[in-house]
């Protein structure tokens, strides 16, 4: 236990700072290591990614927390989307903690790699949009509300707070990118809490009896993960208001074409 609980550590701490920075990162590092090395620690191989994932949305949700205190203390957040777009936002999570959780593994982890890789693809060709600091209200209802739904449902497929998306939905309404950034972060609380607790509840009906687990959720790793991101979450706050991210946000989408095609080979 003590090795799973020291690669959760490093593994939440790294994942918080580049979530700090890019608005994507912990769920993207965190799903595929517990899904690889949590059957060696008494959990079904069948059940690993579905753990994996509800304890990556509730650590998330957590660590968000520490995120978006410094977010806040560098006016990196937009409300007013925030207000329009949070409504639809969880409806889609919990929607697709639902699905998600009757999905068989092997469907999920090629889900899981294969959207991996497009991202990744997505990050190393996107332009820039044009940037302003004030969002246009005049935006119709409807895009948020799709933009919202969807991304909500395909951040409890991933087990993320949406960020992977929502950073980039934003940035194409034309929001700054630390802003884009921070709005994301505050969305992504109530994501990752309402599709956390959705994979808790399906995960009681569905999950062999286990000292280390409630529901979906492997309380360890989820601990672990949560202290490394507090304690690291603000500093990758810190870093995206101080530094150029074009370079890190390419490295990190190779990275990110590593882990969807390991997720998938190993089917």
């Amino acid at each position: 236990m003590l090795t799973l609980l020291i690669t959760c550590l490093v593994a939440g701490g790294t994942g918080a700072i580049l979530q700090g920075m890019l608005g994507i990162g912990t769920g993207v590092i965190i799903v595929p290591i517990l899904t690889l090395i949590l059957p060696q620690y008494g959990i079904e191989q069948d059940m690993a990614i579905h753990v994996a994932i509800a304890t990556s949305m509730a650590a998330i949700a957590t660590s968000s927390i520490s995120a978006l205190l410094s977010h806040h203390k560098y006016q990196n957040i937009n409300w007013r989307i925030f207000r329009r777009i949070i409504l639809f936002s969880m409806l889609g999570s919990c929607l697709g903690a639902l699905g998600a959780s009757h999905l068989p593994s092997q469907l999920l982890k090629a889900i899981f790699g294969i959207f991996l890789c497009l991202v990744a693809i997505y990050m190393l060709l996107k332009k820039q949009p044009s940037e302003r600091d004030t969002y246009d209200s005049s935006i119709p209802l409807p895009t948020l509300a799709t933009g919202g739904v969807s991304i909500g449902i395909i951040a409890s497929i991933i087990g993320s707070g949406g960020g992977i998306l929502m950073v980039p939905f934003l940035h194409s309404l034309k929001l700054k990118m630390r802003y884009a950034v921070g709005t994301a972060t505050l969305i992504g609380f109530p994501v990752a809490a309402i599709g956390s607790l959705t994979y808790i509840i399906t995960g009681l009906l569905r999950m062999p009896s286990n000292t280390n687990t409630i529901g979906y959720l492997h309380w360890p790793s989820f601990l672990t993960i949560a202290i490394a991101g507090l304690l690291c979450a603000p500093l990758g706050v810190k870093l995206s208001s101080k530094l150029h991210t074009k370079l890190l946000q390419r490295l990190f989408a190779v990275l990110i074409i590593f882990i969807g095609i390991r997720m998938i080979m190993s089917l």
